[in-house]
């Protein structure tokens, strides 16, 4: 049966109806949801006619990898009606938004079979190894079961007892002839293991003789006596021979498994959630990532790798994986030549992966909000490089990064962290760096950049544009908040009288439009915090903005008011600022679902907690990066929770990239650098190690690869 029937209009599955259906500004870029459709074709076809045992959903961030997933699981479960899938995602909210896009958009999407979605195929969510055995152990087991993989990795930590590297070194001489000192052996463990516990090592359970040549073999350089492979190699031997002996009990085979994030499996314990506990355990898996170049070419290579935990995998992959000349393609970009072997190296990966990238230059745009340097204002950089080099030069052990990154985000940040870690080797330019960025009240004053920021956030705000903000320190978000609420008063005041007004109209929206009176209690508030609403009571402008937002605000009437009713508070008043940190306080719960109506907060601030896994499109297309990080991924992820399908942006509005800094400090060096570095990632295969390595490759173009369906 071939893919393509499966997908697009007039198919079982069309993955743009639903933003179709949802119209405003989703039903702006119809090509581009229907590019969605070619693309759970192309995954569908590779896993299910070309006989890949997995593949790589690599699409960058925005470009709604989740529906193209989800659009496969369809396929399955509507091709083999026995079918069973699991979603592992990185977290249990995500887990919830994964089952949310089931049951609802993926529901209008499949519309031929919207009774399957409520009965047949009803996700089922799991917390533990043990629930999802459980489940599995049913008469009728779930088809479609979602959980998180951080939950799953505790219980790949247990098995560590199955095997025993001591004890495997023991059959050097039975394989090779080799004898081992016992030195030796503990050197050998300490580079594959790390600190090893030999006390407990000797009690564990024995391996049989044909496990340890197996290892032995494939890690072991009898005439070095060292290890062969690299130490993650003889960990991934070891995992094997653990996963062998310790089957869970799944009374069925998973016929496909989804993993989100999968980047993140490079992480030891979750990798072992792969290799332990579900190896053989499926027979086809999708890895769902935005950022695979930002791995290294070997971590690449691995994750490519894992493929062969699925029981359909054939010694031809394995060979096929092996002899990828990635090692070739890194030597050719390390020294700047050309690669001739480029194109058939893309056409091998090509079976394995699916990549669908923006235009950059038709899409986004990038600025600068620079505040200039005073010789007041730079002299705290200039003190706090003197404690870094005073520290490095005493050797001593502290996170300059961090000391750095703090100066940059503000100086509030800067003197919190001073006080909660202080540098011993330069106390004395400690002390005078707390002078420096104190108020006369003894409270940090407001550096060059924040009132740079502040100033021109409260113009966007009083023209009624939406802006999120990312911040590294939440002693930066709070004194932003601070101030921009200040700024914003008189705005404030405006919206309370306003909110005055529409109280007096509640009975009049619920008969303009047919709602019950809580709803447009709900519907009053958001008017009266709404910059493109009508001042006064006029029941045809008020229809016309209904018309207008209800589609992407309020996809299900009434109910989507009634939802928002908690989140909005039983105040009068919605706030212009809110922040989405670790400390938010009452005033700014839920300030996800307050961001994403037409209505204020106008701005939202947002810690790194806020750069995966939450959309904020629906109303805003400019994101402001106040503060930097050397890694362009969680940069790219930050700019993604903007830049999505669907957005606010359009041709002739595009997304907004604000870049913050003050002039001659380190953090200007450091923007220009973090954008070079994104331009890396989002191009060359393998940046993540050029990235560690601080190294920047000049001409990137000319090593790009293409992957499309």
């Amino acid at each position: 049966m071939r893919a393509t029937p499966w997908f697009g209009r007039g198919c079982p599955c069309d993955l743009s109806r639903f933003a179709m259906k949802t119209g405003g500004v989703l039903a702006n870029e119809p090509a581009a949801f229907r590019a969605q459709n070619r693309r759970a074709a192309g995954v569908y076809r590779r896993l299910y006619e070309d006989g890949a045992p997995g593949v790589l959903l690599a699409d960058e961030v925005g470009k709604g990898k989740t529906y193209v997933a989800l659009g496969v699981v369809f396929a399955l479960l509507a091709r083999k009606r026995r079918s069973r899938v699991v979603i592992l995602t990185h977290s249990g909210r995500m887990a919830k938004e994964w089952e949310h896009r089931w049951r609802v958009e993926m529901k209008e999407n499949c519309r031929a079979y919207g009774e399957r979605f409520e009965e047949e195929w009803a996700p089922s969510q799991f917390a533990s190894i043990t629930e999802l055995c459980n489940a599995y152990d049913e008469d009728e087991p779930p088809r479609v079961a979602i959980g998180s993989y951080e939950t799953l990795k505790k219980y790949g930590d247990k098995l560590d007892e199955v095997y025993d590297l001591h004890e495997i070194l023991g059959w050097v001489n039975d394989c090779f002839g080799v004898r081992l000192t016992k030195q030796h052996r503990r050197e050998l463990i300490r580079s594959a293991l790390g600190q090893f516990d030999f006390r407990r090592a000797l009690r564990r359970a024995r391996v049989s003789r044909a496990e340890a040549h197996r290892l032995l073999r494939a890690c072991f350089d009898p005439d070095a006596k060292e290890w062969k492979v690299k130490p993650h190699r003889v960990r991934d031997f070891l995992d094997e021979i653990q996963a062998e002996r310790h089957r869970i009990a799944l009374p069925r085979q998973i016929d496909l498994l989804v993993v989100d994030e999968a980047h993140k499996l490079e992480g030891t314990a979750r990798r072992r959630v792969i290799t332990l506990l579900l190896h053989r355990r499926f027979r086809k898996c999708l890895f769902v990532t935005a950022t695979p170049f930002a791995l290294s070419v070997e971590q690449f290579r691995r994750r490519l790798r894992e493929f062969e935990h699925a029981s359909t995998c054939t010694q031809s992959f394995r060979d096929e994986v092996i002899s990828l000349p990635l090692g070739e393609f890194a030597d050719a970009v390390a020294n700047g030549g050309d690669y001739p072997k480029k194109k058939a190296l893309e056409g091998a990966l090509r079976k394995y992966m699916v990549r669908d990238t923006w235009d950059h230059a038709k899409t986004r745009s990038t600025h600068t909000w620079r505040s200039s340097g005073q010789e007041d204002t730079l002299v705290p950089t200039l003190i706090l490089e003197r404690i870094i080099d005073g520290v490095l030069a005493d050797r001593g052990q502290t996170h300059i990064a961090s000391r750095r990154e703090s100066l940059c985000s503000s100086w509030a940040a800067a003197a919190l962290s001073i006080d909660r870690s202080p540098l011993p080797a330069a106390a004395g330019w400690s002390d005078l760096l707390r002078r420096a960025i104190s108020a006369p009240s003894g409270s940090p004053r407001p550096d060059p950049k924040m009132l740079e920021a502040v100033g021109r956030l409260a113009k966007l705000a009083l023209g009624g544009e939406k802006t999120v903000v990312f911040t590294q320190r939440i002693a930066t978000a709070k004194l932003l908040q601070k101030l921009l609420a200040t700024r914003l008063a008189g705005m404030t005041v405006d919206f309370n009288r306003r909110s005055e007004r529409w109280r007096r109209h509640v009975d009049g929206l619920a008969n303009l439009l047919g709602l019950a009176c809580r709803a447009a209690r709900v519907l009053a508030k958001v008017l009266a915090h709404a910059p493109d609403a009508p001042n006064h009571w006029d029941p045809v402008r008020v229809r016309a903005w209904w018309n207008r937002h209800r589609p992407r605000a309020f996809p299900q009437g009434e109910e989507s008011l009634l939802k928002l009713e908690p989140a909005l508070g039983k105040g009068r008043r919605l706030p212009l600022v809110v922040r989405f940190d670790s400390e938010s306080g009452a005033e700014d719960a839920h300030p996800i679902e307050k961001f994403n109506l037409p209505s204020a907060p106008l701005v939202l601030i947002a810690s790194p907690k806020g750069q995966e896994g939450i959309d904020l499109h629906r109303y805003c297309r400019r994101v402001v990066l106040y503060d930097l990080t050397w890694n362009p991924a969680h940069m790219e992820q930050r700019i993604g929770r903007v830049h999505r399908l669907g957005g606010a942006h359009s041709a002739k509005k595009k997304v907004e990239v604000v870049y913050c800094y003050q002039e001659g400090t380190y953090e200007a060096l450091m923007a220009k650098r973090v954008q070079d570095r994104c331009r890396m990632l989002r191009v060359l295969l393998g940046a993540g190690q050029w990235l560690d390595q601080d190294e920047e490759i000049e001409d990137v173009e000319r090593y790009r690869m293409s992957f499309p369906p």
